[in-house]
């Protein structure tokens, strides 16, 4: 196994996990949709399921800020090399720091799920 290996399978296994996560983000919403009372707003959501809404609506925002993030950052930064007149066939570092936002959007979309289903599942384990 090689360095460049153990990126794909990083990088195959973040992609699957996004997806993952972001579905079950929405399926997260429905479920607080499908719990609410009454036809009201805000108020015909039980109480104890608008901090999950809110963990989900966080996961879904976060989903979205690493993929902005790390097009906007990698963009730029291909600006700058194809501007310095960087040849493209040159083998070059980046900085590491080009990842950390999108890394660290990825886990916090990960814990905001996560938490919103624990609370969920323990809303529906009491209802039942």
């Amino acid at each position: 196994m090689t360095l460049a290996d153990i990126r794909k399978a990083y990088a195959e296994r973040s992609k699957s996990t996004s997806d993952v996560s972001r579905q079950l983000g929405f399926a997260g919403l429905g479920l607080v949709w499908i719990m609410r009372t009454g036809d009201g707003g805000l108020d015909a959501i039980p109480g104890v399921l608008l901090l999950p809404a809110a963990l989900l609506i966080l996961g879904l925002g976060l989903d979205l800020a690493q993929a902005v993030l790390s097009t906007a950052i990698w963009g730029a930064y291909q600006g700058y090399i194809t501007r310095k007149g960087v040849p493209e066939e040159l083998d070059f570092r980046a900085p590491r720091w080009f990842n950390w936002p999108a890394v660290i959007c990825f886990w916090g979309k990960l814990v905001a799920i996560s938490w919103a289903y624990v609370l969920m599942t323990r809303f529906l384990w009491k209802a039942v």
